[in-house]
């Protein structure tokens, strides 16, 4: 017998152990990230109940000497600066601080067998960090001028 999927704007039925009203922890939602089921962590972010993005990054990237950044790969990390913000908008925005730029940077540093699309991907996000955050020390961004935030 197949099953077929839930409708996007259906609920979790009750007997479902999603059936709550609490964000999962950082560490469960990776759990659902690290599978590889963009499906699930999709119907969670529009259910609200997904972890604020912001929390995510800071999960993901500062973690140091945890699973989180040894665990860390640039598809669930591409898909985290992706994400929308579900039934509440300003979760869908990261605040880029300096520390969340330098360990994009160490990431960087750490990729040896990754693809090169992969890797140009997460170049890009880190010249569009470091100009988001040029412009809000209100520098001059200079050679990263006009780079968007990769999706």
């Amino acid at each position: 017998m197949a099953l077929a999927p839930l409708p996007a704007d259906s609920a979790a039925p009750a007997c479902c152990p999603l059936a709550c009203t609490q964000p999962l922890s950082c560490d469960d939602f990776w759990d659902v990230l690290s599978s590889g089921n963009w499906a699930a962590a999709d119907w969670l972010v529009r259910h609200g109940l997904a972890p604020p993005k912001q929390d995510l990054m800071r999960c993901m990237l500062l973690a140091d000497g945890t699973e989180f950044s040894m665990r860390t790969r640039i598809p669930a990390l591409l898909w985290v600066v992706a994400m929308g913000g579900g039934r509440d908008r300003a979760q869908a925005q990261v605040q880029w601080t300096a520390e969340l730029h330098a360990a994009l940077v160490r990431m960087q540093g750490e990729l040896s067998h990754e693809t090169p699309g992969r890797k140009r991907w997460l170049a890009e996000l880190v010249e569009a960090v470091a100009v988001a955050l040029a412009a809000t020390a209100g520098e001059a961004p200079g050679a990263g001028q006009g780079v968007v935030v990769p999706s």
